[in-house]
This record gives C-alpha cells, sequence and structure tokens, in this order.
C-alpha cells in the first residue's frame, strides 16, 4: 500500500514539474488596446526585431488588442537559439531592376540562401521598395557602421564615389510641403529613386507629409534609419537618411506629426533626408505624391 502511494505520488509530482516546465518554455503577453511593438518590446526588454522573430512575423505585422505574443524564451532555448545562428543578416531595400540573382551576386550569396532567409518561393517576383533579409557584410567597404576601426571608416568614407545619380536639368519644388524646410531638392535615380531634400539646419524636425500608418522603422544599409508610413489611399511613404526616429511601428501619424530628426549625409556632408513614394508596387514623383 505504501509503495501504492509512494507510487502515485511520484506521478503527481512528475506531472506538476513537467508542466511547470512547460509553462516555462514562453512567456506570452496578450495585446492591450494602443499598445505598438515599440512598447511591448520596452516592457519586456527585447528588440522589436527579436519580438517579431519570436513571432515568425514581417515588419508590416499589424498588432490587434486580443492578439498573443511570445515575449520571452527561457535561457537555455536563447543560448541553444544563439549557437545555432551563425550568420547575421541585415536589411535590403529592393531597387528598380533588382532581382535575386543580381541582389545574391552583389552581396557574395546565392538565390538559394535569399530564398531560405525570406521564406521565398522558386519564381517569387520582387517588387520596388521591398524589404528583404541579406548576409551582413563584414568587410568595410561594403558595410561602414559594422567597423570597429575609426581609421579605416575615414578612410572608406573619403574614397567611396557617391553611386547616386542626380537629375540636374530637374529642381524640385522648395514651396511645396516636404518632410523638413527644404533649401534644395534633388531628384535622385539609383537604389533611391525620389528626392534628396537639403534642410535647413541639422536635426531639424522631420515631419509627416501624409497621414496614415508606420508600416517598418529600422536600419537599412546604404540608407540609414528609415521611416515608412502607409495612408489610406494605399500610397507608401518612405523617408530615409534619419538620425533619429520617433514613431514605432503600428503607430498612426498625423500629417505634420513628427517622424524624428534630420540626418547628415555620409558622402556629401549635407543635412539631408530622402523622399521616395510607392503607389501599386511603381515609383511615384513625391511631388506630385499627396499631401495631407
Amino acid at each position: 500500500m505504501k509503495l501504492c502511494r509512494f507510487l502515485i505520488t511520484a506521478t503527481v509530482l512528475t506531472l506538476l514539474l513537467t508542466s511547470t516546465v512547460s509553462a516555462a518554455e514562453v512567456k506570452k503577453h496578450t495585446v492591450q488596446k494602443g499598445e505598438t511593438f515599440y512598447s511591448i518590446s520596452k516592457k519586456y526588454n527585447v528588440t522589436v526585431q527579436e519580438l517579431l522573430e519570436m513571432n515568425n512575423l514581417t515588419d508590416s505585422a499589424v498588432l490587434k488588442a486580443g492578439d498573443t505574443l511570445i515575449v520571452e524564451k527561457p535561457s537555455s532555448i536563447k543560448a541553444n537559439t544563439t549557437s545555432s545562428v551563425t550568420q547575421k543578416t541585415e536589411k535590403y531595400l529592393v531597387a528598380k531592376g533588382d532581382t535575386l540573382y543580381s541582389i545574391a551576386r552583389n552581396h557574395e550569396t546565392t538565390v538559394a540562401e535569399l530564398q531560405k532567409l525570406n521564406s521565398l518561393e522558386s519564381g517569387a517576383v520582387l517588387k520596388v521598395g521591398q524589404s528583404i533579409l541579406v548576409p551582413a557584410s563584414t568587410t568595410a567597404g561594403n558595410d561602414i557602421k559594422n567597423n570597429t576601426s575609426s581609421e579605416t571608416t575615414v578612410t572608406v568614407a573619403k574614397t567611396t564615389e557617391d553611386p547616386r545619380s542626380y537629375d540636374s536639368k530637374k529642381k524640385g519644388d522648395v514651396t511645396l510641403v516636404w518632410p523638413v524646410k527644404a533649401q534644395e531638392v534633388t531628384y535622385v535615380t539609383g537604389k533611391i529613386s525620389g528626392v534628396s531634400i537639403t534642410a535647413s539646419s541639422k536635426n531639424e524636425k522631420v515631419t509627416a507629409i501624409r497621414g496614415g500608418t508606420v508600416m517598418s522603422c529600422s536600419t537599412y544599409r546604404g540608407f540609414g534609419q528609415v521611416v515608412f508610413v502607409q495612408a489610406s489611399s494605399g500610397h507608401i511613404y518612405v523617408y530615409s537618411g534619419m538620425d533619429t526616429v520617433l514613431v514605432s511601428q503600428g503607430q498612426t501619424v498625423k500629417f505634420g506629426d513628427s517622424l524624428g530628426t534630420c540626418g547628415t549625409d555620409a558622402l556629401s556632408g549635407k543635412n539631408s533626408i530622402s523622399l521616395m513614394v510607392y503607389q501599386n508596387g511603381k515609383v511615384l514623383d513625391p511631388a506630385k505624391a499627396p499631401r495631407g
């Protein structure tokens, strides 16, 4: 009889321990009204990117009240995850004419690897302005911000030629409503197909020229800090080259709201930002884009 009671007790303890371990495997959070990825990430001391990765979400994901998010994993699981990941990635904005093959070649990887990183099916078509993951660069020439040698960084910055093409025959109208007080508006082609706006002062406030929802705000190689805002009309406004960002993903912004501050162009030395606008996946002249 004692042996039976012992076996029953041991079984109960085992079940309790098992359920405790299972409960500890993932910590979850129920989204409340008004919460954003940014506010939740701060609450649980994780980054927005980690929060997205833990929940298999993309930058364009939108939170709804009542959604359940994984916000923390046990240290043992984190350790295993960290040790298994050997490849660092960074974000890349798809430019006009880009293909998986050309992007793979430029980033010294394969099409298969890009498909794996981005969960793309064979034959997937890229869209201009689409954000994809690429292997992170380790050389100073390709990724200045990841270089820890200040001497090398200075040398690269001085010898690097500006990859952008400026249309000297087409000048932008500085009297239009722009994200900053425009001293000069220059049309740019290449990876950035839009306008470069020279601001009147350093760290000038960057404001939304069209209300909408913040789709993403992150750092992209070659673009600095970037904020994507999608208007109710479907137009996507891309503000790049910012020094600081004051909004978070999922946040609703109105016309004139502050998005952050203006940065300094690493090649020209001017206080400026770039603005790109897309409509149905196609580049739109920012001067013709809706305001307000």
